[in-house]
């Protein structure tokens, strides 16, 4: 009421009215892609006296805010009255779209049974698939060398690539060995091998011959065919063999018993006489090579066991092998004795008659007195058939009447500086 000064009063109503309480809300759109800007919030406001300000926390001044990356985001907004009102909201990314590939690789070069299988994960599903040939399965199948790459697109279309490569496997080859000739008589042995140790073989032929060794031995000309197989993989090749008229012989001389650390010969008593010989001898670290020659070979075992050792004979086209186990033994200790290094101690080694019947005469003439040792042994079995031992003498004559049967027989002396053998033939 008002009341002047005379004392009049004047009564009026006044309602006082008050808005109702300021409210923000954001309702937000998450990103699409991981890594994307794509993100958007929009506020909305209840309340309070307009117009209204915004006031984000990128900065932005405006109710709707876009362009945003996964985050939290907040927003101010202050109505006429100076009333404020704050909200906030997290914006969302789906995980990154990621390819784990596991490959299969095609097992032969000429084969396409190679496999890619894969597994995606992140981004948002479904996913859909696409490869450079042309396929749409996630998983591939009988697939040949190259460069796959693969294209992923999530629900949202985030995109992501893999290229893949399968490796071209080496190929599985086969070498039968180079064309041969056979001799008139005798046989051949072909030996196959193949690009992998674990392969499996197959020999056959228009002769007839068929085997599943790596090796196969002939007598007869034709083409021999050699197929080696590993895990459906295939390798071919093929050896030509001709046949020749000329006789061809392959004959070696040593003892089936040799003696560590002594000189071992071979002596090649192929006949008639090859074009061209060739030694195939023990490729270890134990045996010494000392030399080798189209008649003879010399080698130093420097431990016991079982070896082998082979001559390869040519004439012309026509090649002849022939090879022998040798069992090397402990040799025979000697007392050292003086003697001129630089000279032959054994000056003379000779039989007479040879050959003989069982009687006959060995002449053995030394650089010094020393001890020798004479064995018979059986160039058929390997066996000793006599053994005696001499000594005190520079000059050895040294009479047998031997009842052996007749046959091939190895004389070998031993020395305390060294030894050598001869061929004995008993009629």
């Amino acid at each position: 009421h008002v009341r002047d000064a005379a004392g009049c009063v004047r009564h009026t109503l006044v309602s006082v009215t008050q808005p109702a309480t300021l409210t923000v809300s954001i309702a937000t759109t998450d990103v699409s892609c991981f890594g994307g800007s794509n993100g958007s919030a929009i506020s909305t406001v209840n309340g309070g006296t307009g117009p209204y300000t915004y006031l984000w926390s990128t900065g932005a001044i405006t109710p709707v805010v876009s362009g945003l990356i996964a985050g939290n985001y907040s927003v101010v907004v202050k109505d006429a009255a100076g009333c404020e009102a704050t909200a906030s909201a997290a914006i969302n990314a789906p995980d990154s779209l990621s390819i784990l590939a596991a490959v299969t690789k095609p097992n032969c070069d000429s084969l396409c049974n190679g496999a890619i299988s894969v597994q995606v994960s992140g981004g948002t599903l479904p996913y859909g698939f696409q490869w450079s040939n042309g396929s749409v399965a996630a998983n591939q199948q009988q697939l040949c060398a190259g460069t796959y790459t693969l294209t992923v697109t999530d629900a949202n279309g985030c995109v992501r690539s893999l290229s893949i490569t399968l490796d071209q496997p080496d190929a599985l080859t086969a070498d039968a060995g180079p064309d041969k000739t056979l001799c008139k008589t005798g046989t051949l042995l072909l030996r196959g091998t193949a690009s992998n140790a674990a392969a499996s073989y197959r020999w056959t032929s228009t002769s007839g011959i068929s085997s599943d060794s790596s090796t196969v031995r002939i007598d007869q000309p034709g083409s021999y065919f050699l197929e080696v197989s590993r895990n459906n993989c295939v390798g071919r090749d093929t050896v030509v063999i001709t046949q020749t008229t000329n006789d061809l012989k392959a004959e070696f001389v040593a003892s089936s018993q040799a003696f560590k650390d002594s000189i071992f010969s071979i002596i090649n008593i192929s006949s008639p006489a090859p074009d061209s010989v060739r030694w195939v001898l023990p490729n270890a670290a134990s045996v010494l090579i000392i030399s080798q020659d189209k008649n003879l070979a010399e080698l130093i075992f420097r431990d016991t066991g079982t070896f082998t050792v082979s001559m390869i004979v040519r004439s012309g086209e026509c090649e002849k092998t022939v090879e022998d186990r040798i069992f090397v033994i402990e040799g025979q200790p000697f007392q050292p004795v003086a003697g001129n290094p630089r000279r032959a101690y054994i000056q003379q080694f000779t039989i007479g008659p040879n050959p003989n019947d069982g009687k006959f005469t060995v002449h053995i003439e030394l650089e010094e007195k020393g001890p020798v040792r004479l064995r018979i042994l059986s160039l058929d079995s390997g066996g000793t058939r006599d053994d005696s031992q001499s000594d005190g003498e520079k000059v050895y004559d040294l009479a047998y009447d031997i009842a052996i049967p007749a046959g091939q027989y190895l004389l070998l002396l031993e020395t305390a500086q060294g030894s050598q053998s001869l061929k004995l033939t008993l009629r």
